[in-house]
């Protein structure tokens, strides 16, 4: 179970969006608010969501451990920044690598930096005549809104638009997207830790997977190539097994995936006789032929017609090869996958 912390400076509406998508989800959960005024409304929402709030002061944050001890306390995993209005200070940016996630009203890098929030980035977004807006989803460093992204949505404006138009139109896709985009970042951060894990472990490649149904992780894998002698045991692979021992069902339906890099031609392949209803990766197939793992050329082999293949291949016995189909579609109680 991965535990957040949301930092909230004002209404708290992105608060009570993240807290109800994990309400009912088993991997991840919000452990409490942290707020930097006092009377604003965010307090009042926590409080009716049975959420323990903390209140700190600008001394508080920059010039004490009060924050970080009380983040370590509680077992924080990851620190949202849900309207809070303040840089996050050196100590929680150094233990919270990565795991320090915002969301600005614009699409960075424009309309950035100190000042620019809420109606202030929509008045300057409408002021410059723009044809779009939207979100951006980023880590957080020491610098506003300068943070490597994960993730952008973005929305239309319309000559007549206001501020206040672009604002709704704004809210609708925070609703949309940041829950969700918190999930997927942490569970495929998720995958990249085990991908690092295994390479210490020596057990095989640098790759690992994770299987998620209903919000939680119900299975995952590692590659063991090399520890197994098995050319197939990719994490992927691995995981597709652990998945369907945990169901007890050859059909992972209702399951997503999520893997340090994106799947080689066998376990795409897998996936799709797995049933998996999406895929979410990290490093591409170019990251893999740097680190020498290069599937490119299975993907030509496919593409080739037979005789030209590097591995040759022959049709025999053609007509005994039928046999063994016409007895299955002969055989009444078989079980179809």
């Amino acid at each position: 179970m991965k535990k957040l912390a949301l930092f909230a400076s004002g209404n708290g509406t992105n608060v009570q969006q993240i807290s109800e998508y994990f309400l009912n989800r088993d991997g991840i959960t919000v452990d409490c608010v942290v707020v930097n005024k006092q009377n604003i409304y965010v307090i009042e929402r926590a409080k009716n969501l049975g959420i323990d709030c903390f209140y700190f002061n600008r001394n508080d944050f920059y010039n004490s451990d009060k924050v970080l001890d009380l983040m370590k306390q509680r077992g924080i995993d990851y620190i949202i920044l849900a309207g809070f209005l303040w840089l996050v200070p050196e100590n929680l940016l150094k233990n919270y690598d990565h795991k320090i996630i915002n969301i600005h009203p614009a699409l960075l890098p424009s309309y950035g930096g100190k000042g620019m929030y809420g109606h202030h980035v929509h008045e300057a977004v409408i002021a410059a005549k723009e044809k779009q807006s939207g979100i951006t989803i980023h880590y957080v460093n020491e610098k506003y809104d300068s943070g490597d992204i994960i993730f952008q949505a973005k929305c239309d404006i319309k000559p007549t638009d206001t501020p206040e138009d672009l604002a709704k139109s704004i809210h609708i896709l925070e609703k949309t997207y940041f829950p969700e985009i918190i999930e997927r970042t942490i569970f495929l951060q998720s995958a990249i830790g085990l991908a690092k894990a295994n390479i210490a472990s020596k057990k095989g490649g640098p790759f690992g997977a994770i299987i998620v149904k209903d919000g939680k992780i119900i299975a995952q894998g590692t590659n063991t190539v090399t520890s197994t002698n098995d050319p197939t045991a990719h994490a992927e692979v691995n995981a597709i097994r652990n998945a369907c021992k945990q169901l007890n069902d050859f059909n992972l339906s209702g399951c997503e995936i999520y893997t340090s890099c994106e799947p080689c031609p066998m376990c795409l392949s897998a996936i799709y006789w797995a049933r998996l209803d999406r895929i979410y990766y990290a490093a591409g197939q170019n990251d893999a032929a740097f680190g020498g793992f290069d599937d490119t050329y299975i993907y030509k082999e496919i593409a080739l017609d037979k005789k030209d293949r590097a591995i040759k291949s022959e049709q025999f016995l053609k007509e005994l090869g039928r046999d063994p189909f016409e007895q299955w579609n002969n055989t009444q109680d078989k079980i179809k996958y």
